[in-house]
Protein backbone atom coordinates (compact mmCIF):
# COMPACT_ATOMS: atom_id res chain seq x y z
CA UNK A 1 0.00 0.00 0.00
CA UNK A 2 2.80 2.24 0.96
CA UNK A 3 5.05 1.71 -2.23
CA UNK A 4 1.42 2.43 -4.40
CA UNK A 5 0.97 5.59 -2.69
CA UNK A 6 4.43 6.47 -3.17
CA UNK A 7 4.19 5.61 -7.12
CA UNK A 8 1.18 7.84 -7.27
CA UNK A 9 3.32 11.19 -6.13
CA UNK A 10 5.95 9.67 -8.71
CA UNK A 11 3.45 10.41 -11.33
CA UNK A 12 2.48 13.75 -10.20
CA UNK A 13 5.93 15.02 -9.84
CA UNK A 14 6.48 13.54 -12.90
CA UNK A 15 3.82 15.10 -14.46
CA UNK A 16 4.87 18.42 -13.15
CA UNK A 17 8.56 18.31 -14.04
CA UNK A 18 7.08 17.69 -17.96
CA UNK A 19 5.06 20.39 -18.34
CA UNK A 20 7.86 22.92 -16.17
CA UNK A 21 10.07 21.52 -19.30
CA UNK A 22 7.36 22.13 -22.30
CA UNK A 23 5.74 25.64 -21.31
CA UNK A 24 9.48 27.64 -21.63
CA UNK A 25 9.56 26.57 -24.83
CA UNK A 26 6.12 28.18 -26.15
CA UNK A 27 6.26 31.28 -23.55
CA UNK A 28 6.08 34.62 -24.90
CA UNK A 29 8.05 38.01 -23.95
CA UNK A 30 6.15 40.01 -21.42
CA UNK A 31 8.78 40.64 -19.22
CA UNK A 32 7.78 37.55 -16.48
CA UNK A 33 9.67 34.11 -15.80
CA UNK A 34 7.70 31.70 -16.94
CA UNK A 35 9.09 28.87 -14.46
CA UNK A 36 10.13 29.80 -10.84
CA UNK A 37 11.34 27.03 -8.42
CA UNK A 38 11.27 28.57 -4.29
CA UNK A 39 10.99 27.65 -1.08
CA UNK A 40 7.48 27.68 0.51
CA UNK A 41 5.58 27.26 3.71
CA UNK A 42 2.67 28.17 6.30
CA UNK A 43 1.03 27.55 9.53
CA UNK A 44 -2.23 25.90 9.66
CA UNK A 45 -5.22 25.23 12.28
CA UNK A 46 -7.80 23.30 12.43
CA UNK A 47 -11.68 23.48 13.18
CA UNK A 48 -11.93 21.76 16.41
CA UNK A 49 -15.35 21.58 16.46
CA UNK A 50 -16.18 19.75 13.27
CA UNK A 51 -13.24 17.24 14.74
CA UNK A 52 -14.89 16.93 18.41
CA UNK A 53 -17.41 13.12 19.21
CA UNK A 54 -19.67 13.48 21.72
CA UNK A 55 -18.77 11.32 25.00
CA UNK A 56 -15.70 9.48 23.33
CA UNK A 57 -13.35 12.56 23.40
CA UNK A 58 -12.87 16.77 22.94
CA UNK A 59 -10.33 18.43 20.59
CA UNK A 60 -8.56 21.05 22.52
CA UNK A 61 -6.25 22.50 19.39
CA UNK A 62 -5.19 21.43 16.08
CA UNK A 63 -1.99 23.66 14.91
CA UNK A 64 0.71 22.46 12.94
CA UNK A 65 3.12 23.81 9.80
CA UNK A 66 4.53 23.02 6.72
CA UNK A 67 7.75 23.45 4.42
CA UNK A 68 9.05 22.47 1.04
CA UNK A 69 9.94 23.05 -2.54
CA UNK A 70 7.30 25.08 -4.47
CA UNK A 71 7.06 25.08 -9.18
CA UNK A 72 5.48 28.08 -10.40
CA UNK A 73 4.79 28.17 -14.13
CA UNK A 74 3.13 31.11 -15.98
CA UNK A 75 0.78 29.65 -18.23
CA UNK A 76 -0.67 33.43 -19.66
CA UNK A 77 0.06 36.82 -17.81
CA UNK A 78 -3.32 36.37 -15.78
CA UNK A 79 -3.26 32.82 -15.37
CA UNK A 80 -0.82 30.15 -13.57
CA UNK A 81 -0.43 26.83 -12.08
CA UNK A 82 1.78 25.94 -9.15
CA UNK A 83 2.85 22.88 -6.84
CA UNK A 84 4.71 21.62 -3.88
CA UNK A 85 5.80 18.64 -1.62
CA UNK A 86 5.80 19.99 1.55
CA UNK A 87 6.21 18.10 4.86
CA UNK A 88 3.83 18.70 7.10
CA UNK A 89 3.99 17.89 10.93
CA UNK A 90 0.55 18.59 12.98
CA UNK A 91 -0.38 18.04 17.23
CA UNK A 92 -3.37 17.67 17.96
CA UNK A 93 -4.38 18.48 21.76
CA UNK A 94 -7.11 16.67 23.61
CA UNK A 95 -6.61 18.14 26.96
CA UNK A 96 -6.89 16.00 30.12
CA UNK A 97 -8.22 12.91 27.81
CA UNK A 98 -5.00 12.09 26.30
CA UNK A 99 -1.55 13.58 25.73
CA UNK A 100 -1.14 15.35 22.65
CA UNK A 101 -0.76 13.90 19.28
CA UNK A 102 1.55 14.28 17.18
CA UNK A 103 1.20 13.80 12.90
CA UNK A 104 3.55 13.79 10.04
CA UNK A 105 2.39 13.64 6.61
CA UNK A 106 3.20 14.80 2.42
CA UNK A 107 1.19 16.97 1.22
CA UNK A 108 0.70 18.06 -2.32
CA UNK A 109 -1.22 20.58 -3.75
CA UNK A 110 -2.46 21.65 -7.18
CA UNK A 111 -3.51 25.29 -7.57
CA UNK A 112 -4.56 27.21 -10.45
CA UNK A 113 -4.22 31.25 -10.15
CA UNK A 114 -5.50 34.02 -11.21
CA UNK A 115 -3.80 37.26 -11.45
CA UNK A 116 -6.91 40.04 -10.40
CA UNK A 117 -4.14 42.85 -10.58
CA UNK A 118 -0.60 42.02 -12.06
CA UNK A 119 2.41 44.28 -12.26
CA UNK A 120 5.98 44.23 -11.63
CA UNK A 121 5.59 45.74 -8.13
CA UNK A 122 2.38 44.15 -6.61
CA UNK A 123 -0.16 41.18 -7.41
CA UNK A 124 -3.22 40.51 -6.16
CA UNK A 125 -4.42 36.25 -6.93
CA UNK A 126 -7.17 34.19 -6.11
CA UNK A 127 -5.99 30.25 -6.15
CA UNK A 128 -7.38 27.17 -5.97
CA UNK A 129 -7.42 23.33 -6.33
CA UNK A 130 -7.06 19.97 -4.82
CA UNK A 131 -4.88 18.76 -2.67
CA UNK A 132 -3.26 15.27 -1.53
CA UNK A 133 -2.37 13.91 1.79
CA UNK A 134 -0.19 11.47 2.13
CA UNK A 135 0.31 9.97 5.98
CA UNK A 136 3.91 9.34 6.56
CA UNK A 137 3.02 7.31 9.94
CA UNK A 138 -0.06 5.55 11.35
CA UNK A 139 -1.20 6.83 13.95
CA UNK A 140 -4.12 5.64 16.43
CA UNK A 141 -5.19 6.85 19.48
CA UNK A 142 -7.10 4.80 22.40
CA UNK A 143 -9.57 6.72 24.84
CA UNK A 144 -12.24 4.84 27.32
CA UNK A 145 -14.94 4.69 24.98
CA UNK A 146 -13.51 4.32 21.61
CA UNK A 147 -10.44 4.28 18.87
CA UNK A 148 -9.40 7.64 16.81
CA UNK A 149 -7.62 6.04 13.47
CA UNK A 150 -6.13 8.64 11.01
CA UNK A 151 -6.47 8.32 7.19
CA UNK A 152 -3.57 6.83 5.19
CA UNK A 153 -4.52 9.61 2.56
CA UNK A 154 -6.63 12.38 2.25
CA UNK A 155 -8.08 14.70 -0.62
CA UNK A 156 -9.06 17.92 -0.07
CA UNK A 157 -10.07 21.30 -1.81
CA UNK A 158 -8.04 24.83 -1.40
CA UNK A 159 -9.98 27.87 -1.76
CA UNK A 160 -7.59 31.61 -0.75
CA UNK A 161 -5.91 34.39 -2.12
CA UNK A 162 -1.99 35.57 -2.29
CA UNK A 163 -0.30 38.99 -2.41
CA UNK A 164 3.16 38.65 -4.28
CA UNK A 165 5.41 41.16 -3.99
CA UNK A 166 7.83 42.37 -7.10
CA UNK A 167 8.11 38.26 -8.42
CA UNK A 168 9.64 36.42 -5.76
CA UNK A 169 8.10 36.61 -2.61
CA UNK A 170 4.67 35.48 -1.96
CA UNK A 171 2.08 35.72 0.89
CA UNK A 172 -1.08 34.64 0.83
CA UNK A 173 -4.04 32.95 2.83
CA UNK A 174 -6.48 29.83 1.94
CA UNK A 175 -9.33 27.25 3.51
CA UNK A 176 -8.35 24.04 3.30
CA UNK A 177 -11.82 22.37 2.82
CA UNK A 178 -12.01 18.39 3.09
CA UNK A 179 -13.60 15.67 0.42
CA UNK A 180 -12.85 12.55 2.17
CA UNK A 181 -12.24 11.66 6.03
CA UNK A 182 -9.75 12.91 7.57
CA UNK A 183 -9.63 10.29 10.24
CA UNK A 184 -12.37 7.72 11.66
CA UNK A 185 -13.61 7.23 14.50
CA UNK A 186 -15.13 3.24 16.60
CA UNK A 187 -16.61 3.42 19.48
CA UNK A 188 -17.01 0.21 22.37
CA UNK A 189 -20.20 -0.75 20.20
CA UNK A 190 -18.57 -0.93 16.87
CA UNK A 191 -20.76 1.93 15.27
CA UNK A 192 -17.87 3.80 12.94
CA UNK A 193 -17.98 7.50 12.21
CA UNK A 194 -16.27 9.48 9.20
CA UNK A 195 -14.46 12.87 10.47
CA UNK A 196 -14.00 15.87 7.93
CA UNK A 197 -11.67 18.93 9.36
CA UNK A 198 -11.59 21.77 7.68
CA UNK A 199 -8.24 24.14 8.39
CA UNK A 200 -6.69 27.68 7.93
CA UNK A 201 -3.61 27.58 5.94
CA UNK A 202 -1.39 31.02 6.56
CA UNK A 203 0.97 31.10 3.47
CA UNK A 204 4.53 32.12 2.17
CA UNK A 205 7.05 31.60 -0.58
CA UNK A 206 10.04 32.82 -2.03
CA UNK A 207 10.62 32.00 -5.36
CA UNK A 208 13.61 32.40 -8.35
Amino acid sequence: MLQYRMNRVKVLLSALLALCIALPAGAHDDGFDHVKIGVGGGLNAGNTTSFNMEGLYELDSYSGFFLGPQLDLRLTRHLGIGSALFIQKDELSFGDSHDAVTLSSLQIPVNVSLALLRSEVLSLLLEGGPQYMYRTDEKRVQFDNGTLTFADYALSINIGAVVEVGDAVRVGARINIPTSGYATVMDTMSDVSSIKMSTLQITAAILF
